[in-house]
């Protein structure tokens, strides 16, 4: 399976303390591309819950009609037909074609990177057993709580465990300002 990009969205710091990206690839299959609408967001969350109501904002957000048009309406400004392989995905891409045909074309692959206590707690040998169990109890309390929206829809979870957030956030900003490339919104 081959992926073409054709979109990316830049990365930006919200007042919120949330950080995001979008992009686009098109990802060939043996009978069937798809477009895969890639969603990435630096959750600063007090709870485990928090980090859940994150990834269901996101997914929520990324599933509205309005936004799926917008989507769409990027991706054909950005597409450059002669640079990308043959793609089964014309029909849904087209502007006039109904917006559920669209959505039966995408993949909605999400990585939300955490602070997790497992992480912030500090080192101990036993930090990767309970690592792997924060992950999948994360997913697992996540997974049943997925709109009904999503059930046509693939969907990618990637959970990325992170020590702290704000550390991580502040320590990139500052790469950017010390770079002469600050970020929108500060």
């Amino acid at each position: 399976m081959g992926s073409e990009p054709i979109a990316c969205k830049v990365f930006y710091r919200s007042s919120t303390g949330l950080s995001s990206f979008g992009n686009a690839h098109i990802v060939h299959g043996k009978d069937k591309d798809e477009l895969w609408l890639g969603r990435a967001r630096v959750a600063t969350a007090d709870s485990l819950e928090a980090v859940v109501a994150a990834v269901l904002d996101e997914l929520q957000h990324t599933l509205d009609v309005d936004f799926l048009k917008e989507e769409r309406e990027t991706i054909l400004t950005l597409r450059q037909p002669q640079h990308l392989l043959p793609t089964k995905l014309e029909n849904a891409l087209a502007r006039n074609t109904p917006i559920d045909e669209f959505i039966d074309a995408i993949c909605v692959p999400v990585m939300l990177a955490y602070d997790s206590p497992v992480l912030s707690a500090g080192y101990h040998a036993d930090y990767k057993p309970k690592l792997i169990q924060e992950v999948i109890r994360t997913y697992e309390e996540l997974k049943p709580r997925l709109p009904a929206a999503l059930r046509p829809v693939k969907v990618h979870i990637f959970l990325i465990p992170i020590e702290c957030v704000k550390t991580l956030t502040d320590q990139f900003d500052q790469l950017l300002q010390a770079n002469g490339h600050g970020l929108p919104g500060n």
